[in-house]
């Protein structure tokens, strides 16, 4: 059965350049773990929040 969980929440006022930055990395340390699904939350705005479906 997958889970999901929050991972991470970017917040607004960080700049563009750190936001892919950290949008990049935390995309490829979660695919390391073998998580099966990643996205943002598009109802989260301003902020960004990355939600993963880990399987159990």
């Amino acid at each position: 059965m997958a889970v999901i969980h929050r991972v991470l929440t970017v917040h607004a006022g960080t700049s563009m350049p750190v936001q892919l930055a950290l949008l990049d990395a935390i995309e490829g340390a979660l695919q390391g773990q073998g998580v099966s699904r990643i996205w943002i939350d598009a109802g989260t705005r301003p902020d960004l929040v990355v939600l993963a479906e880990f399987d159990d």
